[in-house]
């Protein structure tokens, strides 16, 4: 400390004493309380737009932190898992034609053959006591007939009704989407056709450009080619 004279306190030996001079004495000092508050150091406030920033801030950590904590707890979605193809029909290019169901209907056949939902057993069918017999299962022909883009199969099969046995037709079979295979027409070569002709055998049959054609031929060596044509409903002889 510094007297009034500008002098510290000092004693007669020169030590330098817990005082202060004053006009030639020395007076103790006073112990300062901390703690009263006229004594405490005055507290600085921080300025608003400080205390605005602290408490952004704050928030902006405080949702960091929570989404990270989600998203370490979030599991990650499962992808699903392929379709079994186990159920899914058999396309009508690949059928066993032997061992086929397919549904066929009364309007095409006139009680001569089978018809509803039939399923042949070694390439033979009976309902309603007819029988369909199909002739050239391994052989089967396909190709779009209906113009839908996809394959029909054209089979060659004999019925057998309580008249007898007819001579080899041309049935033509179509597939749903669904698998279902139906039958969309029953062609008989022969119809129409009289002399040696009429009892001809089939003997080829194609696919081309979208119509059926067929070459039939007699024991006498001669043959007659027609073309089939689908009009919507059903196969149609455009020519032969």
């Amino acid at each position: 400390m510094v007297g009034s004279d500008g002098v510290a306190g000092v004693d007669g030996d020169g030590h330098l004493r817990d005082g202060v001079r004053v006009a030639g004495k020395t007076t103790p000092a006073q112990p300062i309380d901390l703690t009263s508050p006229r004594n405490a150091a005055p507290r600085r406030s921080l300025p608003t737009g400080l205390l605005a920033v602290v408490g952004v801030v704050a928030v902006v950590v405080g949702t960091v932190a929570v989404v990270q904590h989600r998203g370490a707890s979030a599991k990650a979605p499962t992808a699903a898992a392929p379709a079994s193809s186990a159920s899914a029909p058999q396309f009508i290019t690949g059928v066993d034609w032997q061992n086929a169901t397919a549904v066929y209907p009364a309007q095409f056949n006139q009680g001569y053959c089978v018809d509803g939902s039939v399923t042949f057993r070694q390439g033979t069918a009976t309902n309603g006591g007819n029988t369909l017999k199909i002739l050239n299962a391994p052989a089967a022909v396909y190709g779009d007939l209906t113009g839908d883009g996809r394959p029909e199969a054209v089979l060659e099969g004999q019925c057998t009704s309580s008249e007898g046995t007819g001579h080899p037709d041309l049935v033509i079979i179509t597939q749903a989407t669904d698998g279902t295979l139906r039958q969309i027409d029953f062609i008989d070569p022969n119809d129409g056709l009289t002399g040696d002709l009429s009892g001809a055998q089939i003997q080829s049959v194609q696919v081309v450009r979208g119509r059926l054609v067929v070459v039939i031929g007699a024991e006498n060596g001669r043959t007659r080619t027609r073309t089939y044509e689908w009009n919507g409903t059903a196969m149609r002889t455009i020519s032969g």
